[in-house]
């Protein structure tokens, strides 16, 4: 039974940067929870419309050694099916999973696979919701205004990629799963629910949550009310940021 608030994520391996000219080499889409847990996932090489080696002689040096690293080529070669055939196995996939438009399409600048399916895919590309879930944006984000002081820089980085579609998705699947944990801490909810019940404005005490690293313990944050009395010269309100700015 098709879940309203599963997410579909979807990760593109290509020959070169334009859906135009470029072709499409393989594409993988995993489903998780909603809360990032994962459930399934799979990939499929895709027979391009020209022979490979003519596709490798018009591809970018990078690329190609990048591919033959990887073994997508020889995939390509060897078990690449028709574009609209591997669309109707990942669509009969996503269906199972996801009701149609219930789902952002989810990865790693995921306009760039957006605009992939979008050209060779369009049945597959109009099952997800016109909204992104990207990584990318999470962390880029996380990268400037992250409340908890240093996180790890070889996940943020990602620098042992292999560009193969599924293990990409699923280590784009990880880097929200780590965001996720500590922009929503689901361990704490309920803590600091109890903690602000007796604060608010009718008890002149701020009642925004802060983190707060102890004894240098940069993994395990803190979550805790700011508490300080207002105005809070931390938090001000919308009215005090105008005032501020000039604009009352």
């Amino acid at each position: 039974m098709p879940e309203e608030d599963f997410l579909l994520w979807v990760d593109v391996e290509t020959s070169g940067l334009d859906p135009a000219t470029d072709e499409l080499l393989e594409v993988a889409v995993a489903v998780t929870d909603g809360s990032l847990g994962y459930r399934a996932g799979i990939s499929y090489v895709i027979k391009p419309s020209r022979d490979v080696e003519s596709l490798r002689a018009s591809c970018h040096a990078a690329v190609l050694a990048m591919h033959d690293d990887n073994g997508l080529w020889s995939d390509v070669a060897a078990l690449g099916q028709p574009v609209e055939a591997v669309e109707s196995l990942l669509l009969d996939f996503a269906q199972q999973w996801v009701p149609k438009g219930a789902s952002p399409m989810c990865g790693n600048s995921v306009h760039f696979d957006r605009l992939w399916l979008s050209h060779h895919m369009p049945r597959l590309h109009d099952h997800f919701h016109y909204r992104n879930l990207d990584v990318s944006s999470w962390k880029e984000g996380f990268k400037r205004w992250a409340a908890i002081g240093e996180w790890k820089t070889d996940l943020l980085d990602r620098p042992d990629l292999a560009h193969r579609a599924h293990a990409d998705v699923t280590e784009s699947i990880k880097e929200m799963q780590y965001y996720r944990r500590y922009a929503f801490r689901d361990d704490l909810i309920a803590e600091v629910a109890q903690d602000t019940s007796q604060a608010g404005p009718q008890s002149g005490v701020c009642t925004e949550i802060m983190a707060w690293v102890r004894d240098g313990d940069f993994e395990n944050p803190t979550y805790e009310p700011c508490g300080e009395k207002l105005p809070c010269s931390s938090h001000p309100t919308d009215e005090e940021l105008k005032e501020l700015m000039g604009e009352t």
